[in-house]
């Protein structure tokens, strides 16, 4: 993946050091990140200002990831959104459909996971 990005990323975690980590990783990696510390912040800023992904903790207080999906792709049907979580596969329902999650990444994030997504995402 190219070093150098023009993609502006909103990141939700009520988890700041968690929050911290991922914006530091996707700092790393030329993205413009900006980040928000609950669903209901990031959905303020979301329609505020402009984002070309949004990455978002499942469980929030105020609002939750996945209600942070669906307003976000009711506003902006092809923005691209990925989930993340500390719960383990089986507990999180697979149901991803036009109001779900592009994917989900499983806490603790893993750089080279991250990468990934990020690099399906862009194609």
């Amino acid at each position: 993946m190219s070093t150098e990005s023009n993609l502006r990323i909103l990141v939700a975690d009520d988890n700041r050091m968690v929050l911290a980590t991922v914006c530091h990783m996707l700092t790393a990696l030329a993205y413009d990140v900006q980040e928000a510390n609950h669903g209901l912040e990031a959905l303020m800023r979301f329609e505020q200002e402009k984002f070309d992904l949004v990455l978002t903790d499942i469980q929030m207080p105020y609002m939750d990831g996945w209600e942070l999906t669906r307003r976000v792709k009711s506003l902006v049907p092809r923005m691209h959104v990925i989930a993340m979580t500390g719960m383990s596969p089986a507990e999180v329902p697979v149901i991803l459909e036009k109001t779900g999650p592009d994917c989900i990444l499983f806490k603790p994030l893993k750089m080279d996971e991250l990468q990934e997504a990020m690099a399906l995402i862009q194609h």
